[in-house]
């Protein structure tokens, strides 16, 4: 149990930013780590409980709330180890990657069984579903093209004035944005413009992204 003497991690932190301790700097980290080396938190492993998996809206609701704190968590130790002096900067980024390695197995267990949960209860044009604690669902991501810019720039060089208009002449190059907007996907991830097959692309279907809100 901690004492009533003993800094609270914030409190050591706050004195690392403002500079009001006798401490010098290598100490007062000494003591930030170890305070933060003395917490003991408890976090769901891979390998235990649930190997069935969620089945209930009650088990839904638990983990959500369980995967949050832990992403609190999480991004606590980054922001923490963000305001660590630049001296200090590999023993601080040792410390933040064994620390959050320690959680993020956790809540990749628990999102792993919520996704699972989400795709048998979810479906139709139902996307997502509320609870209490939480928002489980899948969003629409971006497609991915892998190009091959100096294919395009031939092809558009071919097509005269058509083409022109998607080239940047200072140097040039192809405006892929705009080529992009212009264009259109068919269904076996041939990029189209006016029809034609544009060379140098392949359009990356993506499945939509689990999310936790």
């Amino acid at each position: 149990m901690e004492t009533e003497k003993q800094e609270s991690i914030e409190e050591l932190e706050e004195k690392i930013l403002e500079g009001d301790t006798p401490q010098s700097e290598e100490e007062l980290l000494d003591d930030l780590l170890a305070a933060v080396d003395a917490q003991e938190v408890q976090y769901v492993q891979p390998d235990k409980a649930f190997s069935e998996g969620i089945t209930t809206d009650l088990q839904a609701e638990y983990f959500i709330r369980r995967y949050k704190e832990l992403e609190e968590e999480y991004n606590n130790i980054e922001n923490l180890a963000g305001t660590q002096i630049n001296q200090y900067k590999f023993r601080v980024t040792k410390w933040r990657e064994k620390k959050q390695a320690e959680i993020l197995p956790a809540m990749e267990y628990i999102k792993s069984m919520l996704q699972h949960y989400a795709e048998k209860t979810i479906s139709g044009k139902l996307r997502s579903r509320k609870f209490v604690t939480g928002t489980i669902g899948f969003t629409k991501q971006r497609d991915e093209y892998e190009r091959n810019d100096e294919k395009i720039r031939h092809y558009l060089l071919k097509m005269g004035d058509e083409g022109s208009v998607f080239l940047e002449h200072v140097p040039e190059k192809v405006k892929w944005n705009e080529l992009k907007k212009a264009s259109t996907v068919d269904d076996d991830g041939i990029l189209r413009y006016a029809g034609r097959s544009i060379p140098g692309v392949v359009v990356c279907k993506r499945p939509d992204k689990f999310t936790i809100k």
